[in-house]
């Protein structure tokens, strides 16, 4: 797996899938910073949007600090085939 820092977040990544570590530390108005920047210094493609990937790491940061899930909320993995019913869910979560 790949790593890289974007301004201080550590990032790993492969073809699969990105995982923001300690996600929940990220303010909501520095994440779309941080994946445009991933994506642009690593040329990394992903099939599903920069606005699934926002939805999907919201809901982690929600539901980390409502408490519930912390060992699965605490890092985020932005899966490249996630099921539809999670991306439901982050959708919801991650308005």
């Amino acid at each position: 797996m790949n790593e890289i820092k974007i301004k201080g977040v550590k990032i790993q990544y492969d073809k699969t899938n990105v995982r923001i570590i300690d996600s929940y530390k990220v303010k909501e108005k520095e994440m779309a910073d941080i994946l445009f920047w991933f994506m642009f210094k690593t040329g990394y493609e992903s099939k599903r949007s920069l606005d699934s990937w926002l939805r999907e790491w919201k809901a982690h940061n929600r539901l980390y600090r409502l408490g519930l899930f912390r060992s699965h909320t605490k890092d985020c993995d932005l899966n490249e085939e996630e099921k539809w019913w999670r991306l439901l869910a982050y959708s919801i979560l991650g308005i």
